[in-house]
């Protein structure tokens, strides 16, 4: 009898799961900020204070998002 996916995933260590999800999610936020570059359109904001230049473009917030949500769906926050 074979394991299904989730069975497979059900029964891995919590740091192969945390190291697998990693990579996933990392290949999907790399691909967002690629479409993002390829668009032309990077909506850069100034996130900076007291005249320090801290620069946010819209692939850097996607990617973080993309990050968060990812991560806590699989491990409930």
């Amino acid at each position: 009898m074979s394991l299904t996916e989730d069975e497979m995933w059900q029964k891995a260590c919590f740091m192969t799961r945390l190291v697998a999800s990693s990579v996933r999610v990392a290949e999907e936020a790399g691909a967002l900020i690629k479409r993002t570059m390829e668009g032309g359109d990077l909506k850069i904001i100034d996130k900076g204070v007291d005249g320090a230049a801290d620069l946010q473009t819209e692939a850097d917030r996607s990617a973080q998002y993309c990050i968060v949500q990812s991560l806590q769906k699989k491990f409930h926050n």
